[in-house]
């Protein structure tokens, strides 16, 4: 059992030093898409939105008759 959490322990580890050098790309994107949304300049692409929408809910609905 020691050997298992060892492992776990190491797998964080890396996980850690991984996010620590990944940039923070999504802030940076958030930052941009908030002034966008203040100045009133955000116009999202209506089609793409529900299409992910719908994707969303079919890969939610799938995975639900997996398990059932």
């Amino acid at each position: 059992m020691a050997l298992k959490e060892s492992a776990a322990d190491h797998l964080v580890a890396v996980a850690h030093e991984v996010l620590a050098e990944t940039p923070d790309i999504r802030t940076e994107k958030l930052k941009a898409l908030k002034r966008q949304l203040e100045a009133g300049t955000y116009h999202p692409d209506e089609g793409a939105v529900a299409e992910g929408v719908i994707r969303e809910y079919l890969s939610k609905t799938d995975r639900q008759d997996d398990q059932g």
